[in-house]
């Protein structure tokens, strides 16, 4: 069966849009900031193992807050694993929740009603920004990120979320049907 010019174009409108709805919907829903880790191999000399800090990301519910450089006393992934986990916690319970920033050792703690999560040293800040400014900008970052995983565990979103992936289901068998007429 051969198709009429007008026709051929409005199949090729639905295969575009299909396209690009798939990309878009894919970027939506697998999308997350990726922080790489450095790597290396060692010789074991003082100056290698000082030229391969590495880092570990601080994350809450897969998503990348920001990282976490080695210390003098423990490797990247020691300094985020508690982090990590309480924060995970934290999330499933709507206990009420107080993250300050205080001084232990003259470093900046931020801490988990009055638990300490973190200790930012000098290696985690970027130039031109001290340890206490660094504190208070994470500080910030896990409130907002504990804000988010909580709103998106009530029983509202989940239900916006299911609609919302049903009308995609409903619109891409639509333009199937569209295109096999």
């Amino acid at each position: 069966m051969h198709l009429s010019p007008p026709r051929r174009n409005i199949r090729r409108l639905f295969l575009t849009v299909a396209l690009v709805m798939a990309v878009l919907s894919g970027l939506l829903l697998f999308s997350s900031p990726v922080f790489p880790r450095v790597a290396g191999r060692s010789d074991g000399s003082a100056a290698t193992r000082e030229r391969e800090v590495r880092s570990a990301p601080i994350e809450l519910d897969g998503r990348h807050l920001f990282l976490l450089w080695s210390s003098k006393d423990f490797s990247a992934d020691q300094r985020v694993d508690l982090p990590n986990r309480l924060l995970a916690q934290t999330v499933r319970t709507d206990d009420p929740l107080q993250l300050e920033v205080v001084e232990k050792n003259n470093l900046p703690v931020i801490t988990l009603n009055d638990q300490p999560l973190l200790t930012v040293t000098g290696r985690d800040t970027p130039e031109g920004i001290d340890t206490d400014e660094q504190a208070e900008i994470w500080r910030r970052e896990i409130q907002a990120a504990i804000d988010r995983g909580r709103r998106e565990r009530q029983p509202q979103y989940v239900t916006s979320r299911l609609i919302q992936t049903g009308i995609y289901v409903l619109l891409a068998y639509l333009m199937h049907r569209g295109l096999e007429t």
